[in-house]
C-alpha cells in the first residue's frame, strides 16, 4: 500500500500532501495546504512526540507498529518523521505506512510456530501418560469387580472360607463406607484423563483427511443436531435453550472436505459460545449462522451475542491449553485442534472477531476444491 506523505513547516502548517494522504484522510490538496497538521491527521501522542523530537534534534524519528482504530478494526502503522535540514526550509515530512497485513502475517507465522512446538510436546506427554494411565483404569476395574460387583465368584468364596470371612457382611461394610463410589470415581477420573490425552494426540497429529463432497448447510444442520444433545447436570447447561438463527443461501456450491472434522470444528465453536452465554447470563442467547461463496471459498460465519472477549483472550484463543473456563470445565484444546483442522488439513482460515461485551464471531474459510 502506498505511503501517506505530508510536508509541513516549523509552525506545523502543511506545505505538501500526496494523493494517498488525500485519499485516506479524505481531504483535497487545496483545503489541506496551509492548514495545521493536526487539523488533517489525528493528534496522537506518538505523532506529536515524533514530530517535536525530529524538529528539535534534526534527526529522523521512527515509531514502529503504532496501533490505531476503533472497536475491533485495528490498523498497524509505521510512522516516520524526516526533518528538513536546509537554510531556506524549516519543517519536516511525515510518512505513515499501513503495515496491518504484514503484522497479521508475522503474528500468524509466530502462532503457527508456537503451536507446532507445543504440538510436539503434547504428543510426547500424551504417549508418556498413556501407558501408566491404562494400568490405573484397568486395575480400578479389576478391584471394583473383585471386591464388590463380582464379590461372590468361586475364587472369592474359597479364600473367604479359608479366612472365615462373611462376604455379605464385607459387601455391606464397603457400601456403608462408600468404597464402590470411590472405585467409580477413580475410573471416571481415569477416563477423563484419557479423554484429555486423546485430545492432545489429536492436536499433535495431522492425520489423513477423508475428503469427499458435501453441502455446508447439511454439515451445519447435522452438527446443530449433535450440539442439541449437549447437557451438563453439574453446570445446569442445556444447549437446547440457545436460539439458532439460520441465514442460509441457496446459491452456495458443495465443497470438498473431511465432514467429520469440519463438524468437530463447528461443534467446538457452538459449545464454547453456548457455555459462555450460559455462564454470563446472556439475555436471549442465540447464534446467527450464515455462509456464502467468496473467491473460490466457502465462508461460514457463526456469531453469538455472548460476553465477547478482550484483546488478550482473542490473541490467545487458539493456543493449546488456554481456557477461560474454570477448573474441570475444559482442557483448552478444542479450539487449538479446530485451528489445525482448518489450517493444516483443509488449507483454510479460522478467524475470530470479538469485543468485550459485544459477542464473538468465528469465520471459517474453506476452499471449495481441496488442494
Amino acid at each position: 500500500m502506498p505511503s501517506i506523505l505530508i510536508g509541513f513547516d516549523k509552525n506545523f502548517n502543511i506545505t505538501q500532501i500526496n494523493k494517498e494522504a488525500q485519499k485516506r484522510l479524505e481531504v483535497d490538496s487545496e483545503s489541506a495546504l496551509g492548514k495545521n497538521l493536526y487539523q488533517v491527521i489525528p493528534k496522537t501522542d506518538s505523532i506529536v512526540r515524533l514530530v517535536e523530537e525530529a524538529i528539535k534534534t534534526n534527526r529522523t524519528q521512527v515509531f514502529h507498529k503504532s496501533v490505531s482504530g476503533n472497536g475491533s478494526i485495528k490498523v498497524c502503522e509505521d510512522i516516520t518523521v524526516y526533518p528538513l535540514i536546509s537554510s531556506k526550509l524549516e519543517g519536516a515530512v511525515l510518512r505513515i505506512d499501513d503495515i496491518t497485513d504484514r503484522v497479521k502475517i508475522e503474528e500468524s507465522a509466530i502462532q503457527n510456530e508456537k503451536m507446532l512446538s507445543i504440538g510436539g510436546l503434547a504428543a510426547g506427554m500424551a504417549h508418556e501418560i498413556n501407558n501408566p494411565l491404562a494400568g490405573v483404569i484397568q486395575m480400578s476395574e479389576v478391584l471394583y469387580n473383585r471386591l464388590y460387583k463380582k464379590l461372590e465368584i468361586p475364587v472369592n468364596k474359597e479364600i473367604a472360607l479359608k479366612y472365615n470371612l462373611d462376604l455379605l457382611s464385607m459387601k455391606k461394610f464397603m457400601e456403608e463406607r462408600g468404597i464402590p463410589k470411590m472405585f467409580n470415581s477413580i475410573h471416571e477420573s481415569g477416563e477423563q484423563i484419557s479423554y484429555i490425552v486423546s485430545n492432545m494426540l489429536s492436536f499433535a497429529r495431522k492425520g489423513d483427511a477423508k475428503i469427499s463432497t458435501h453441502y455446508i448447510d447439511k454439515i451445519v444442520d447435522e452438527t446443530i443436531t449433535l450440539a442439541q444433545t449437549d447437557y451438563d447436570i453439574k453446570s445446569q447447561f442445556d444447549f437446547k435453550k440457545i436460539k439458532i438463527i439460520k441465514q442460509y443461501r441457496d446459491d452456495v456450491p458443495p465443497l470438498s472436505c473431511d465432514k467429520t472434522k469440519i463438524q468437530q470444528v463447528i461443534l467446538n465453536i457452538l459449545r464454547n459460545g453456548a457455555q459462555e452465554m450460559q455462564k454470563s447470563g446472556t439475555e436471549d442467547p442465540h447464534f446467527i449462522i450464515s455462509f456464502r461463496e467468496n473467491n473460490g471459498s466457502i465462508e461460514l460465519e457463526i456469531q453469538d451475542n455472548g460476553p465477547g472477549m478482550d484483546e488478550e483472550t482473542k490473541k490467545r484463543i487458539f493456543e493449546p491449553f488456554f481456557t477461560t473456563k474454570g477448573s474441570g470445565f475444559g482442557t483448552g484444546l478444542g479450539l487449538s485442534i479446530s485451528y489445525y483442522i482448518i489450517h493444516d488439513n483443509h488449507k483454510g482460515e479460522l478467524i475470530v472477531d470479538s469485543e468485550k461485551g459485544h459477542g464473538a464471531k468465528f469465520t471459517i474459510k474453506l476452499p471449495i476444491q481441496s488442494s
